[in-house]
C-alpha cells in the first residue's frame, strides 16, 4: 500500500507497480493518524474508483469515469453506513466500553 497523489497517470501507476505496490491509498491516512493521537474512535469506508494501470484492457483514468464509479459507490456506502448504524445501535453496551 502506498499513499499516492489524487489521480495517478498510467506512468505513475506503473512506477508504483514496479515498487510492488498493490493498492494506492488516496484518503484517510492523515485523519486516522490524528484520530489515534487524540484517542478518538475512527473508521474508514474506502471504495475503489479505478484500476488505471492494473488492467491493460482499461483505458487511462479520466475524471468522467471516476465520477461515474463514485456515483455507483454512493449506493454501496449508504447501504454500508445504514447497516453499521443499525448494528451499532443494537450494541449500545459495547459502545459504552469504547471503540469496536
Amino acid at each position: 500500500m502506498y499513499r499516492g497523489t489524487a489521480v495517478s497517470s498510467r506512468a505513475e501507476s506503473n512506477i508504483y507497480r514496479g515498487w510492488g505496490v498493490d493498492v494506492i491509498v488516496m484518503t484517510a491516512m492523515q485523519e486516522a493518524r490524528l484520530a489515534r493521537e487524540a484517542e478518538l474512535c475512527y473508521a474508514v469506508l474506502a471504495l475503489v474508483t479505478d484500476y488505471d494501470c492494473w488492467h491493460q484492457s482499461v483505458k487511462a483514468v479520466d475524471i468522467g469515469e471516476i465520477l461515474r464509479v463514485m456515483r455507483l459507490n454512493v449506493e454501496v456506502a449508504q447501504k454500508a453506513v445504514a447497516n453499521v448504524t443499525q448494528r451499532w445501535r443494537a450494541a449500545a453496551d459495547v459502545r459504552m466500553r469504547g471503540c469496536f
